[in-house]
């Protein structure tokens, strides 16, 4: 079973919430070992939200050439390495913007956006609001 958070518009276009879609993989269930040979992968990349990251690099940490590594990964997921690690930097990004008070352009770069105005334009191809809309929105505590 695969998951998805997909955001939710009202008729005007703003953002009401998120949904969470779960459906089944279009091909039978991915065995363990092409998880696990993709771990290390996995484990770079949650940890390098601040920085860009060369398939290259991920697939020499799991030990396999680039086009293995793309095609398991694709199979896998359901999405190339680098959409993988876009949604891992908006997710931080998110998380910043509903905890913090911090500039949007310092979250930008703790993201690895290379500036604000790249990260303004990922985020609203993804959640259809600006960061600074998302924030006053999402704000913990409020």
């Amino acid at each position: 079973t695969i998951y998805s958070v997909f955001p939710l518009h009202d008729a005007k276009g703003r953002l009401i919430g998120t949904m969470c879609g779960f459906y089944n993989a279009k091909k039978p269930a991915v065995s363990p070992p092409a998880r696990e040979r993709l771990q290390p992968a996995l484990d770079y990349l949650g940890q390098a939200t601040s920085r860009s990251v060369q398939l290259e690099e991920l697939a020499r940490r799991c030990g396999l050439s680039v086009p293995h590594f793309r095609r398991l990964f694709c199979e896998t997921f359901n999405e190339t390495p680098a959409k993988y690690a876009l949604r891992l930097r908006l997710n931080a990004a998110c998380r910043a913007l509903e905890d913090s008070n911090r500039p949007i352009v310092s979250i930008a770069v703790e993201t690895g956006f290379y500036d604000q105005s790249h990260f303004i334009k990922a985020f609203r191809r993804v959640y259809k609001v600006s960061p600074n809309t998302y924030r006053r929105r999402h704000r913990l505590g409020q």
